[in-house]
């Protein structure tokens, strides 16, 4: 069995990425510290998923629930296996947040059966911090807009924890403050190292620095592109452009923020009451409230609908050259034959 498995569970924003791409870079450094990084922990959400498709939907799309079913069988098969050799494991993967009670439950009888402890890990970061890091990001990513509702992003940790702590036990989930003045040397991956009980692990780990965020005039270009529609937010010479433009960083208006203080604040006092956990309140950085400082209105439409324009005539020219290479494939087979 293993002797402690680490059940990592995000959240979103608080470096996540970048502290599983640092393990998955730093295989032998953990080996020498007698860790194990579990390689498929999407498979191992997949098997106790009773609809894998609300866990990963694109992958069900592609590959099939049949797929599926195999994909988390090996996973978890893996996962037995290395229990075997004792040491510690490290389970990392926001996608846990999408299972529901009675599949976490599910997964906790398993991490039961092959580890003698399983403490879980969920990262706080102060609402007045993440939100607008995660409007940046849904506008980055996901073809939204600047005017998206910031509720949407804000986080009931009582409803997110609550299963963690009815099947693993609240002395089981540790909540961690996510906050750079609470760091040690090193940032957030350091602290990571910390929460595993390895500060020293840390000098040996290739640190993988992820998801950089936008300045406010890119970000007001990527609005205005998804407003017009089309998902264009995993075209890289798209990102790469909008990385290289500088100015002031992104930022929310500080009124949207505190419109949504009560909300804020039943939240805090959740973590405060239950985990005796007080979250540094962050400073806000100045919000341009004039966004004609950077843009004018028909300017930041004209370079929305100039770069949309282009992405997507180079998106028609790649379907026309796959269909092309594709009748080029038949007419050779029906040759050959």
């Amino acid at each position: 069995m293993f002797d402690t498995l680490y059940c990592h569970i995000g959240a979103h924003k608080t470096a996540t990425t970048s502290i599983q791409k640092s393990l998955m870079a730093s295989k032998d450094a953990l080996a020498r510290h007698n860790f194990w990084f579990v390689p498929d922990r999407g498979g191992v959400l997949a098997h106790f998923a009773d609809n894998p498709m609300r866990v990963y939907p694109d992958m069900v799309r592609r590959r099939g629930l049949a797929y599926m079913d195999g994909w988390g069988q090996r996973a978890v098969d893996v996962m037995t296996v290395a229990s075997e050799r004792g040491g510690a494991a490290i389970f990392s993967t926001e996608e846990a947040l999408f299972l529901r009670s009675e599949e976490i439950g599910r997964m906790a009888a398993f991490f039961g059966r092959i580890s003698r402890k399983v403490v879980v890990l969920y990262y706080v970061r102060h609402p007045l911090s993440r939100l607008p890091s995660m409007l940046t990001e849904m506008v980055k990513s996901a073809g939204a807009t600047i005017d998206t509702p910031l509720e949407r992003s804000l986080e009931d940790y009582e409803q997110v924890l609550s299963p963690w702590i009815a099947a693993f036990g609240r002395q089981a989930v540790q909540v961690r403050p996510f906050h750079p003045s609470l760091w040690p040397k090193g940032g957030p991956v350091a602290e990571f190292c910390g929460a595993i009980g390895d500060d020293s692990l840390f000098a040996e780990l290739t640190v993988v620095r992820t998801n950089e965020g936008l300045s406010q005039g890119a970000l007001l270009i990527k609005s205005a592109m998804n407003a017009r529609g089309g998902d264009l937010s995993h075209n890289k010479p798209l990102l790469d452009l909008l990385a290289s433009i500088g100015g002031p960083k992104a930022s929310v208006p500080r009124e949207r923020l505190e419109a949504l203080a009560p909300l804020i604040e039943r939240n805090l006092a959740y973590l405060r009451e239950t985990f005796g956990v007080e979250l540094p309140e962050p400073e806000l950085q100045d919000h341009v409230v004039d966004r004609n400082v950077i843009f004018d209105d028909k300017t930041l439409a004209d370079i929305g609908a100039a770069l949309k324009a282009a992405l997507d005539e180079q998106a028609d020219l790649r379907e026309k050259l796959r269909r092309a290479r594709q009748r080029n494939r038949k007419l050779r087979d029906q040759a050959a034959g």
